[in-house]
């Protein structure tokens, strides 16, 4: 730009200079300059403004999806610890249940004891029975919170890809802002 004001004026310049006009002539020609230059810092503002707009969002988004991340990962913890409670539980009802058969087997080979120990097997067999749906409860709730577990995982790795993917093409348009800024800048 500075080569085209020196062409279009030096030939003004050396005609006003031999009119003795000089002082206007330098002053158009520091105008036209000046008025370059600040078009030149503009764009560059521009250009800079964009990338830092561009750099904030990122960083928002970012911001966003660690926070989601980390709640996929509690959710999944508070699951997992679900799961061990129920597994706890089972194995304590599998425990009662054994001991429970146990009675029962004991109970069988004493029946020709009494009416009573009739009784007594009855209420084992009760007891042995209603533990056994408590333990087929329990199984299915293990086998859901399982599938819960693993649907969940499967969505936040799901969404740790796509926000990873989105974070790439977010730096790859600030990576273009900041080269076309650089180039701007250099141009002048």
């Amino acid at each position: 730009m500075l080569a085209h004001y020196m062409n279009w004026l030096v030939p003004e310049v050396s005609e006003q200079l031999a009119s003795a006009d000089y002082e206007s002539s330098l002053e158009l020609l520091m105008g036209g300059v000046l008025k370059e230059f600040i078009r030149a810092g503009l764009k560059l503002a521009y250009t800079y403004s964009r990338a830092k707009s561009v750099a904030s969002k990122n960083a928002a988004l970012s911001n966003t999806m660690k926070a989601e991340v980390d709640l996929a990962r509690k959710d999944a913890d508070d699951a997992r610890v679900e799961l061990g409670v129920v597994r706890i539980e089972l194995g304590e009802v599998n425990k009662k249940l054994f001991i429970a058969e146990k009675k029962v087997a004991e109970l069988a080979k004493d029946l020709e004891a009494s009416d009573q120990l009739e009784a007594t097997i009855g209420s084992l067999s009760a007891q042995v029975n209603s533990l056994q749906e408590e333990r087929g409860v329990l199984r299915t709730v293990f086998h859901q919170q399982d599938e819960e577990k693993k649907t969940k995982e499967e969505d936040l790795t799901t969404e740790i890809e796509k926000y990873k993917s989105e974070v790439t093409r977010q730096e790859e348009k600030v990576h273009a802002l900041e080269a076309a800024g650089l180039e701007i800048f250099y141009d002048f």
